[in-house]
Formats: C-alpha cells, sequence, structure tokens
C-alpha cells in the first residue's frame, strides 16, 4: 500500500482533527514531480491553525511555486493524538500536497517564531526518520534550513539545523534553491554544497563556526573554522517590497485557522524603537508598498479566494503614510463585496475616527490596544511614546462605534518596574471600565505578558524574573482586576524563564534541548504540552544552571549572537539602554533625525533608504497629496459620521432553493462548521449573491439538515439557502467549480412556499457501511438489537453524558456486504451513526473507523409518508 493510501485508510479516520492534514485548500499548488528540478518542504513547527496563518509562509509558498523547475510543499506539526497514530502505524511524517515523506525532499526549511518550537522541530524531524544532529546527516537527508524572527541567536539550535537564512527571505530562497540544483548538476558533497550556501548573503551555516568558552563554562566567541566563509554574517536585506512576491492566489483553508482572513502585507519594519520589541529592531528599515499594489492584491486575492475579511498588516499600520488613501480606495472595493478589514496593529496614538469608522464596515470583532505598561514613567521606560488620554480617547470612540469586546495587552518585569507600576495598571483598568459602563455588555480581555529580553534590542542585557515572581506579579493583577466584566489571562512562569534561555543561549544548549525531547517535551508553548518536569531534569543531566540564563549581563559581555547582525549597531543598543534609565523617549527617525541606529554603515548603504531625508520628504509629499485627493471622493466612499447618512441602496429580491450534494473523499473529515464557511466562500469565488443576517456578526443564510459525523461521507446532504432573483436558474453550474473536489451540487430546486428547516423536518437517515473482508454474523445484529438500552458516552460541553441510543435505531441489515443502518429522530434528537457502528463493532475488536461509511438519504416522516426533501417541495 502506498503511502497516499496508508494517510487515508490508516491515519485519518484516527485522528481527532484529519482536516489539518488533508492538503486540499483551495488553490494548493500540485506539479509532476518528474518535471521540477527541486522539491522542498516549507515546515512550520506548530499546528496547522497556526502555521496558517502565517503571512511569510504562503509568501514563501507562493515565490518558491511561481518558478517552474521547483515545487514547494507545506508540513505542520502533528497534535499528540496524530504522533501517537504515526508512530503506532510507522508511518513517516509527509507533505500535505503530495503525501510524499519528508526524507524524500531536497531541503526541509523551518520557520522558527518562537523559542518553545524548538522541541517541536526535533520532534517532526524525528517523525521522518531524519537524524537530529547536522553532523549524523549525509547526502541521502534533506538538507535542513531554519529561518523567522527566533533565528536571529541561531546557537541553541545550531548542531540540529544545517544552514540558516537571516533576514528577508524573498530572493534568497531563490538563491538557495539554484545552488542547491546546481551543486546536484556537479555532482558535489555535502560539505562542498554547505560551502556554496555559506557564499550567499544572508546564509549562516553554523558547522563552520566554533563557539570558544572558559573554563567556567561562559561564552567567549565564536569564529570561522573554514577560511572561506565569513566571519561576521550580515543579515538579508530586500530594498523594495516588490508585488510580483505577494499571491494574488492565496490558499484557502477549508478548516478554521487562528487568523482565518486574507492578510495582506502594506508595509515591514518600525521605526518607533520600543526597547524590548524584537520585531521594531530586526525589520528594519521601514518599506512601504504602493497603495496601488495593495489594492491590486486585494482585489485579485478576494476574487480567487472568497475571504470576506482582509487584514491590513504590518507592525503599526497607523504609521503607513498613504493610510488614508488606502483605506478609501479599500472601502471602494467593499462596496462591491461584503468585506470587513482589520488593523491587528496600531499605536494608540495614530488612532482615528476615520480608521474606526472603516474597520466596522461590514463587522465587528475584538478591539486590541497594547499599552505595554500602567505608568507613563514606565512607558517612558520601553519608549512606548503612549498618553493615559491616548489610551481612555480611543477606548471611548472604539465603543461608541459599537464594539463590545476589547482587548489589553500589559507586561510585567520590565526594566526599572516597581510596585507603583504594578498598581497604575489597575488604576488605567479601572478608568476604563468606568467609561465601559456606559455602554451595554462590553467585555475587556487583559491579557498579562512576562517580560523576556530578546537579542538585538536595548534591553538585551537585562534581567528576567524568575517564576516565582513573575506569579505574584500575574496573581495580584488578576485578584484586583477579574470580574464578570474583566477577562484576565497570563502565561506560565516556568515557560517564559525557558523562552529566555533560548532566546540567550548558546551551544551548550544542544543536548539540554535533545534531552528534554526524549523526555516527552514538544508543544511547550501550550499548557497541554508544557511540562517543567522534563526540562528541570534535562537541565540537571546536562549539568546547566538555567538560572543563570536570567540575570542581568554586563554590556561588556560577549555574547553568543555578536556574530549575527542584524543591522541594528550594538553601540545603539547601548545608548537606547542608557535612555531607558534615564526615563527618557527616543524620537521616531521618520519624524525626527537619524537615530544612527547601525543600518547607515557601508554594508547597507546600498540596501536601505531610511536616512535619506529627501526621499523621506517626497513620501510625505505624496502622502499629503493623496489626502487632499481623498477629500474629493464620492459619499459612497468616505468616512465617519457621513458614511451613516448616506442612502442605502435596496436590497435585491431573493430566492430560496434546496440543493442535494455530496460529501465524500477528503471531504468527509471537514467538520460542519467548517462546511457552512466552505459554501460561502465558493459563493463568494462564484460570484453568487447570498442572503446574510443582520446584526454585528452578518451571517449567510444557510440551513442544512443533520451534521454528518466526522469521518463520514454522503451522496444525500441537504441544504436550504437564498440567493439573488435570477441568478437561481445557473447556480448549480456556477457553484460547483468553486466547491473542492468531493462535494459537488448534484441537484436543486426553487423553494415556493414556506417550509420547516431541514434539521427540524428530517425524521430518518439511512447509511451504508463497506464491510470489505469481514463477515459479520447473524447473531450480531440479532444480539444487538435485542437489547433494551444501549449506552454511549457523549462529550458535552458541561461533561460527559450517558445516552440511551436504542430507540433511535430502526433497523441494521446486510445488503450487498454492506451493513445498512437506519436511524430516526425522536422530539428532534438522533443517535450518530459512529455511536451505533462502535457499539455493535466495538464490542467484537471491530474498529470500525477501518471500514468507509456515507449517508445515502435523509427522509421527512410525516405519518406513514417517508419522503425526500425535493419531494415535499
Amino acid at each position: 500500500m502506498d503511502l497516499t493510501s496508508r494517510v487515508d485508510k490508516e491515519f485519518l479516520p484516527f485522528i481527532n482533527k484529519p482536516g489539518r492534514f488533508l492538503g486540499n485548500e483551495y488553490n494548493v499548488v500540485r506539479k509532476n514531480p518528474a518535471q521540477v528540478k527541486l522539491r522542498a518542504a516549507l515546515a512550520f513547527p506548530e499546528v496547522y491553525e497556526l502555521g496558517m496563518s502565517y503571512v511569510g509562509f504562503d509568501i514563501l509558498y507562493h515565490i518558491l511555486n511561481a518558478n517552474p523547475d521547483l515545487w514547494a510543499e507545506r508540513v505542520y506539526a502533528p497534535w499528540f493524538d496524530a504522533e501517537e497514530v504515526l508512530r503506532a502505524k510507522k508511518i513517516p511524517l509527509f507533505s500535505l500536497e503530495s503525501r510524499t515523506a519528508l526524507s524524500q525532499y531536497d531541503w526541509i526549511g523551518f520557520t522558527l517564531q518562537f523559542e518553545l518550537t524548538y522541541t517541536t522541530l526535533l520532534n517532526m524531524l524525528d517523525l521522518a526518520g531524519i537524524p537530529l544532529r547536522s553532523a549524523d546527516r549525509d547526502g541521502r537527508f534533506p538538507l535542513i534550513i531554519a529561518g523567522g524572527p527566533s533565528a536571529y541567536n541561531p546557537e541553541p539550535l545550531a548542531e540540529f539545523i544545517d544552514v540558516f537564512l537571516l533576514g528577508d527571505g524573498e530572493e534568497a530562497v531563490l538563491e538557495i534553491c539554484q545552488t542547491i540544483i546546481a551543486a546536484k548538476e556537479a555532482g558535489k558533497n555535502r560539505q562542498q554544497l554547505l560551502l556554496d550556501l555559506a557564499g550567499i548573503a544572508g546564509v549562516y551555516a553554523p558547522s563552520f563556526y566554533k563557539a570558544e568558552y572558559n573554563s567556567f563554562g561562559d561564552f567567549q566567541s565564536i569564529s570561522p573554522v573554514q577560511p572561506n566563509v565569513p566571519k561576521r554574517i550580515y543579515k538579508r536585506v530586500l530594498p523594495q517590497l516588490s508585488e510580483k512576491n505577494y499571491p494574488v492566489k492565496p490558499l484557502v483553508p477549508l478548516i478554521e485557522i487562528t487568523h482565518d482572513r486574507l492578510a495582506v502585507e502594506i508595509m515591514r519594519g518600525c521605526s518607533e524603537g520600543c526597547r524590548f520589541c524584537n520585531a521594531g529592531m530586526i525589520y528594519r528599515p521601514v518599506r512601504q508598498r504602493s497603495v496601488e499594489d495593495i489594492i491590486h492584491q486585494s482585489q485579485q486575492a478576494v476574487k480567487d479566494s472568497g475571504f470576506e475579511e482582509i487584514s491590513l498588516l504590518s507592525l503599526n499600520t497607523s504609521d503607513y503614510q498613504d493610510l488614508t488613501w488606502l483605506m478609501v480606495k479599500e472601502k471602494m472595493l467593499s462596496a462591491e463585496e461584503k468585506l470587513s478589514f482589520s488593523f491587528p496593529s496600531l499605536r494608540l496614538d495614530g488612532l482615528t475616527g476615520e480608521m474606526v469608522d472603516f474597520v466596522q464596515t461590514f463587522k465587528k470583532t475584538g478591539f486590541t490596544f497594547a499599552p505595554e505598561a500602567g505608568s507613563q514613567r514606565l512607558r517612558n521606560v520601553i519608549n512606548k511614546n503612549i498618553r493615559e488620554d491616548d489610551l481612555l480617547g480611543s477606548l471611548q470612540m472604539v465603543l461608541q462605534s459599537g464594539w463590545k469586546i476589547v482587548k489589553f495587552y500589559f507586561m510585567i518585569g520590565l526594566p526599572t518596574e516597581k510596585e507603583e507600576d504594578l498598581k497604575a495598571i489597575v488604576e488605567l483598568i479601572q478608568k476604563c471600565k468606568k467609561i465601559a459602563r456606559e455602554f451595554k455588555d462590553v467585555r475587556l480581555n487583559i491579557s498579562i505578558s512576562p517580560f523576556s529580553p530578546k537579542p538585538h534590542t536595548p534591553f538585551q542585557w537585562e534581567k528576567q524574573e524568575i517564576p516565582q515572581e513573575i506569579e505574584r506579579k500575574s496573581r495580584y493583577l488578576v485578584s484586583r482586576l477579574e470580574n464578570e466584566r474583566i477577562a484576565v489571562s497570563w502565561r506560565e512562569g516556568f515557560a517564559s524563564c525557558l523562552e529566555t534561555v533560548f532566546t540567550r543561549g548558546g551551544r551548550e544548549l544542544g543536548g539540554v534541548l535533545e534531552q528534554a525531547w526524549r523526555n516527552g517535551a514538544r508543544f511547550d508553548g501550550w499548557n497541554e504540552g508544557f511540562r517543567w518536569a522534563n526540562w528541570e531534569s534535562a537541565f540537571e543531566k546536562q549539568g546547566i544552571d538555567w538560572k543563570g540564563y536570567l540575570k542581568p549581563l554586563s554590556v561588556s559581555q560577549p555574547l553568543p549572537w555578536d556574530h549575527i547582525d542584524m543591522g541594528i549597531s550594538k553601540s545603539f543598543l547601548q545608548k537606547e539602554k542608557m535612555q531607558a534609565y534615564e526615563g527618557r523617549l527616543s524620537a521616531d527617525c521618520r519624524d525626527s533625525v537619524c537615530l544612527g541606529c547601525g543600518l547607515q554603515r557601508k554594508e547597507f548603504e546600498q540596501l536601505v533608504s531610511c536616512f535619506k531625508k529627501e526621499e523621506t520628504a517626497q513620501l510625505k509629499s505624496d502622502a499629503i497629496r493623496r489626502d487632499e485627493q481623498s477629500t474629493t471622493q464620492p459619499a459612497a466612499a468616505s468616512f465617519g459620521r457621513s458614511t451613516k447618512k448616506r442612502d442605502i441602496p435596496q436590497q435585491l429580491a431573493k430566492k430560496k432553493i434546496r440543493v442535494r450534494y455530496t460529501k465524500t473523499g477528503l471531504t468527509r473529515f471537514i467538520s460542519h462548521l467548517d462546511v457552512v464557511r466552505l459554501f460561502d466562500r465558493a459563493a463568494r469565488r462564484a460570484k453568487i449573491s447570498l442572503a446574510y443576517s443582520q446584526g454585528f456578526h452578518p451571517r449567510p443564510k444557510l440551513s442544512f439538515g443533520p451534521p454528518l459525523s466526522l469521518g463520514v461521507g454522503s451522496i444525500a446532504e441537504y441544504l436550504d439557502l437564498e440567493v439573488e432573483m435570477g441568478r437561481e436558474a445557473d447556480f448549480q453550474f456556477k457553484l460547483n467549480p468553486a466547491l473542492p473536489a468531493g462535494i459537488q451540487i448534484l441537484m436543486q430546486k426553487t423553494i415556493f412556499a414556506k417550509v420547516p428547516s431541514l434539521a427540524s423536518a428530517i425524521g430518518q437517515l439511512t447509511y451504508e457501511t463497506e464491510l470489505e473482508d469481514l463477515v459479520l454474523p447473524p447473531e450480531w445484529l440479532d444480539s444487538f438489537l435485542a437489547q433494551s438500552t444501549i449506552l454511549v458516552e457523549r462529550q458535552l460541553k458541561e461533561g460527559n453524558k450517558s445516552v440511551d441510543i436504542r430507540p433511535f435505531i430502526k433497523k441494521l441489515e446486510i445488503s450487498d456486504h454492506k451493513l445498512v443502518t437506519t436511524l430516526i429522530a425522536i422530539e428532534g434528537r438522533m443517535a450518530k451513526v459512529t455511536e451505533v457502528l462502535e457499539s455493535l463493532l466495538g464490542k467484537q475488536g471491530v474498529d470500525h473507523r477501518n471500514f468507509y461509511t456515507q449517508r445515502t438519504g435523509q427522509y421527512i416522516v410525516t405519518g406513514d409518508k417517508v419522503q425526500e426533501p425535493f419531494e415535499v417541495i
């Protein structure tokens, strides 16, 4: 049996969320392996829902697959239940697109977003049958590459990763591929290939460098052991954000993901200079895309995806200099589509009424504020130049516009923090609560995160609070803030400290990392996965004092990442550290003079233009010109109060239709709620206008029959929906091409009279289970049906509940070597076919998940009359 067949039959039916492994997303790329020169696996050491939400992953997927010689596929970390099945059945970790074992690729590229994913990375290598350590891998195994924000201190992973890509990857990833192809064609060995890769700007091959430690085990230096590699590795900088690098046919998941929307990057980098912020330092310089490029991507991507929300992505969207003009153009787009917009990252002092009106166009989700500190003194220390009046005024503006959920992010353990600063958080939230009382049903969600000193920031030398102190401060805030209208969440202290250890550590941590993984560590960023005991024993076995990594560092002390140059000079970071302790703010260099952060050095001067005043002045001039132009736009594209007074066009008449459709193949592993979202997006792609509900969260008016159990197929699913009058005739023809394989509309019929909902009307269901080689003795069925009570445990939100399913079973019979099951509804309740099969076969030692089951009929029962749903309209 090939790997694809094994995955379909032995893996997917046995895990809790098989939708993570289907690889049948809309716009997925498939190629003929024989027609490409190189195959890559883009790996994300987190669950599918998080990995699919990362916009950088989508960009690299698009860039690589745009090249006809390359095929990039994806792989995400399997959750605990999926890992257990893979190991038990000896199925290697595989890619989603082609179900190829990871060990068969030319290279695997891991995205490192977070230090607590490192054990998960090792686990993925092991599940793929790939040796963990670089020294143990030869040419038979893929090259292991890593990049992302956590790669900027690569040393804890140096013994496991072949090469790191530091900085922007859009151009470098293609150069890496070309170098690997050339090495393959020239017959070079692995060492020769690594040397070639080390010559690419932004690429670091750690095996060509040696770390030195003193007799006390303290880090001293890193230096090359090969003459042809650079002593210092400079990050890769993409001079301009080119339109060609952004996908207009983005991957559209068939299951719900964490950020389930179209993410459009509008700007990269930030010059605000928050002293704790790693991203604000390492992603410099600031580069912004043109409004025209953003609009083009938005229009095409919405058309080819069906997404209903666009997230305008940057580290600080309010710094985008053409934002007013961009909002005007985007709102003109939303006039044609029911679209909503979001700004995932905003400075409070940059929030305007126009921005609030813009993001409330179609639906309202939560609004997020990040003051980080409660007192003005501490906000000055961290260079977060936000005044309390800014926050309270912004909150008032947001609540007046109808938002009901507001999120606040605070940090504890920041440098110079005092007890008064904790009290200031409480006082600030109390003021927010007072404002919120004026509005109905408002909820404040407070998130508390411990400060962790990050490399390449002014606070990289600062201490990390010990776990007990983190716990004390967190509980102090919870006890004074949490009530029925305020929810408080916080991070576990030991997990935060572990993050700091691997943020600051060097190669000496490689043994700890591997030992912790062998102890069972993986998914350490999750409460379900993190176990401090796994790490405590690993540190002890390796003779490493983890508490030493939490202490403050001397500015003269060598650091494990000193050989990595992210563009920000050490002297600038030291100056900013001194500014912090003096409580002095540093201006945004885009609004003031150049602060000399380090990007002006000759190594970067050809790549950046942030310090060229004439260009900055021209950008501001363009922004002012577009602001003036925006005032001449028609009322339909305006913001603020005027939008509420404009004439609202009369909605077109709708007609209700009923359709019968299939849910077979891989789509049987998609949940019912995901199918609802799937039809909405398919209709958008097909340009079919559906009727929507009213209120803050408009939903398409879709009415389904009884939901299927996960993993059960169907050739008889029914759906009622409303479409624009006159379009119902070609509904089936237009929608089928936009639906995934396995879901196809078989027939449709217009509903002219008022009818009950399908869920309430359908009273009988039939299923067929293919028994294959299983011989089901008649006495099994007889004894099963002879029972007066058949109890099953059903998982509900409030806990497990015993349910008697015997009254719902009308008939069980064998026909053409298939088990035919007929179930009935009683007072709107039904049994699940999987419950029946588990009760029948499980007691005989047979797992029903080994057999394919599908629904073959749904019926409306009126007295003695049994009719299909189309017969009653």
